[in-house]
Parts: C-alpha cells; structure tokens; sequence
C-alpha cells in the first residue's frame, strides 16, 4: 500500500536580523531533532518552516527570532548556535501559526509550524479498489497505460491493452518494462525538441537571436546534453566529456546523435574540456566579457547541481569571506554569505574566454591580462583553485569531475525526471514516496554505467510512479 505519512519540508531557519542568512542552520535544526522527517531525509532543512520567501519570517520563524532576540543582541553567528536549541526547545508547546496543533507536534509529524494551512493529519486511502484499479499502491494496468503515455507520447493500441489484460502479473511487468525500452527510442523521447532534449532547456537557455555567433551554436549543447541521457550512456558525461556530439539535421528521421572528437565552432582544448561547462555557446552566453564569471559559476551550479545560490541553497557553511578582486563589494554585510560560496565556485572558471580574443578557448594568463585592462590589479591574484561542495577543486576540469560524481548530481538528474514523469518535485512531505525518489536516485549512482535508461527501469518501478 502506498505509504502515508505527511512529512514537511522543515524551513531553513535562516535568522538574524532580517538581510542575513545563516547557513548553519540547517544542520543546527537537525542537531536539535534528529528524528525530525526532514532530518531522515536528508540531514539539512531547506528553506519552508521559518520562511514564507527568504528572507521573509513565517510565524515560526518570527517566534524564534523574538525567542534569539530576548537573550541576546546583536545576534551573531556565535550567539545563534549558543542559543538556536534553547529557542526551539522553548517554543516547542506554542502553536506559532495558531492552527490547534503544537510546534513540538508539527514538527514530529512533518506538518509546518508556521503555516497554518499545513496541519498534522495523514490522508485515509480506500482498502477496495475504485474502478479498474488499486488506488494507493502499484498498478500495472496503470503503469502501463502511463508508460506509453510518457515515453511514446501515446497511449497503445485496443488490442495491445487486450493483451496486456491477458497477462499474469509477473508477466505484465515485463511487459511494462519491454514497452518501456520500446518507447525510448521514439522520436517523441529522443528525437529533436523531444522530451530529453526539453529537459535540458534551463540548462542551456537557447536564444535563437544570438545563436551561431562566432560558431557558438548551442544545437551542440543539447546533442551533449542528450547523448549523455540516451542509450544507456553515462549521464557523468555531460559534466565530463572530451568530445563533442553531432545531432542528425532537423527533419531527418530517426535523429541521430555521434560523438566527434572536435566540432566546428568549438575552438576548446581538449585537455581543459568539461562537457557542459565549456561549449561555445555556455562561454558566450554565460561569461562574455565577465572578469568574475560568477554568472557561468552559479548557472552550472544551478542546472547540474540543482543547487540555487539566489535561494540560499548550497552555501557552505564552513566558507569564509572571500577577497574582492573585482572591487565587487562581496565582503559587505548581505553580500558576504553567498559570495563565501559563491566566489570559490567561479575561481577555476577564470581562465575560460568568452568574449575576449581568442574566442571560447582556455587561457591561463586570462586574468593577468584583464587586469590591466581593466585597471583592476587584484585580479591577477585569483586563483584557479576553488571550493565546490566542501572538496578543493584546482580548476574547472576537476570542478566537473566532483560534481558529477556527487550526490547532489544524481539527486538532480532523478529530479528532473521525477518533475516530469511523477509530475511534482520530489518533497518530502510524504515521507514514503520521497523515499521512493531517494531509492531511484541512489540506484542511478550504484549503477556502474551510470543510466538514465537503468535508473528510468527503476522509476517505473515505485509506487510514486504506478500508484493511481
């Protein structure tokens, strides 16, 4: 049956005074209720239970602000973990959104504390089956019916459907899974602006306006991007790879995509190639100019990682006040916590040309000579060496390596997935089915090949998925 314990996304807890965030938080909320849902699901609390929008305070998080702010003042970071877990302590016996139920009980069932629309009551699924189906549990005739849906784009014929009803379930679920490779390789799923190739448009950002300029041609992104995701290649290669692919001309069926050792328009040395990272079109549209291309830093970090630093995720809470450079102002108060994460994320991006001459290629006196042409003699002094995940990283060929074999990527390529085919991010406020996601994940990284075809077998598999 599927599992039916609402657990919330526990709020970040990001307090201080209103402007600044504390990244320790978190994991300062976990130390004080380890058995708290959010803390069995991943350690960390993100950003709901004390904010509505960062910085914005729900009731939860004003109540523990006033609670920080009656023992001492200023709150400094030293003070907010002194006193985080006496505060929460305190607060457990209000019911800070006032909706009946107790802060200490919202926060053991999974329900928000501070808003009063999320209460701790766990829905009833049916014990009998509503028309021709299981409702709350994996349902092959609907896994089926889904499948074709999602991967071919249609639903079967009568007779297949006929067919299927025909089976034992052991064999309907091999049906499922021979319909299933089946459809992967229609055009509805790999073909140009098919679902996979529609997956990556936040990663790449197409703008037909400016696309071909100096060669960048970002149909060379996406052909990356696909290949990495199709045929049971290794998805590590869209961070990783050495080579480029090629994509069949628009109109030609089946579309086909071949790697290619070296492409026109992508003048990058292949030593200092990073997949995704380096193409033409991501040099163009993501440094350009850019001295400190933090913008090409926390779009990759966004788009691979599904980490967003705007939102306060990912910061480091071990990062330090990082030296200004670019005369950027990052040390000012507000600015200096994303920017201990931020900034060494985008060192080993530095030597990268985007709009400066030589075009698109890897260039070590980058900054040396940006230096003096800005005016700017502390860019000189940056350095390749940066900080991604709390692991040193010499440049950004190594960036991508630690990326891609990380957690945090696997999380993101099963969330792009899940978004598409369960049709919800992967919350935890149902514990069993964030389970689910936990399980299709982990097995896309236990998988030697690393599949997005294997981990898809996996997906279709869960009651998230097959549960009507």
């Amino acid at each position: 049956m599927r599992r039916l314990a609402w657990l919330s996304g526990l709020g970040a807890l990001l307090l201080g005074h209103v402007a600044e965030a504390r990244p320790v938080a978190p994991a300062l909320f976990c130390d004080a209720y380890p058995d708290a849902p959010m803390c069995l699901a991943s350690g960390e609390a993100p950003c709901a239970t004390c904010h509505t929008e960062a910085p914005a305070l729900d009731a939860f998080g004003q109540a523990i602000e006033a609670g920080l702010s009656a023992k001492v003042t200023p709150i400094d970071d030293a003070a907010f973990q002194a006193h985080l877990a006496t505060v929460l302590a305190e607060l457990e016996a209000q019911d800070a959104d006032a909706d009946g139920y107790s802060n200490a009980d919202e926060i053991a069932s999974g329900s928000y504390p501070g808003d009063a629309t999320s209460l701790p009551v766990a829905p009833v699924c049916p014990d009998e089956p509503i028309g021709p189906y299981h409702v709350c549990e994996w349902d092959s005739r609907f896994t089926y019916l889904r499948v074709w849906q999602d991967f071919c784009g249609h639903r079967p014929a009568y007779e297949d459907v006929l067919a299927f009803e025909a089976l034992t379930e052991d064999e309907r679920r091999q049906a499922i899974h021979e319909s299933l490779d089946a459809c992967l390789q229609t055009e509805f799923w790999r073909g140009r602006d098919g679902a996979v190739w529609q997956l990556a448009h936040r990663k790449i950002r197409p703008v037909l306006a400016i696309k071909g300029i100096l060669g960048a041609d970002y149909d060379v992104d996406y052909a990356m991007f696909a290949w990495a995701h199709l045929d049971g290649h290794d998805v590590r290669e869209v961070l990783t790879a050495k080579s480029y692919v090629v994509v069949s001309p628009a109109g030609t069926t089946p579309t086909v995509y071949a790697q290619q050792a070296d492409v026109s328009g992508q003048p990058m040395q292949n030593t200092y190639r990073a997949g995704a990272l380096t193409t033409s079109w991501v040099l163009l549209f993501n440094t350009m100019f850019t001295a400190m291309p933090r913008t090409a830093a926390a779009q990759a970090y966004r788009s691979y990682l599904n980490l967003d630093i705007a939102k306060l995720e990912g910061l480091d809470p071990n990062g330090t006040t990082p030296v200004d450079y670019d005369g950027s102002g990052v040390a000012a108060e507000g600015c200096a916590t994303c920017h201990a994460t931020l900034d060494p994320l985008t060192y080993p991006f530095t030597r990268y040309n985007g709009l400066q001459n030589p075009n698109f290629i890897y260039d070590p006196s980058r900054m040396s000579e940006l230096a003096g042409e800005l005016g700017k003699p502390l860019l000189a002094a940056v350095p390749e060496t940066g900080k991604l995940l709390g692991q040193e990283v010499t440049g950004l060929v190594e960036w991508a390596e630690v990326a891609a074999n990380s957690d945090d990527f696997y999380r993101a390529v099963v969330e792009d997935y899940w978004k598409l085919l369960v049709g919800a991010e992967p919350s935890v406020d149902q514990a069993d089915i964030h389970a689910d996601y936990d399980a299709v994940w982990q097995s896309l990284k236990a998988d030697p090949g690393h599949s997005v075809f294997a981990m898809l077998h996996v997906l279709v598999d869960t009651e998230a998925y097959g549960a009507p």
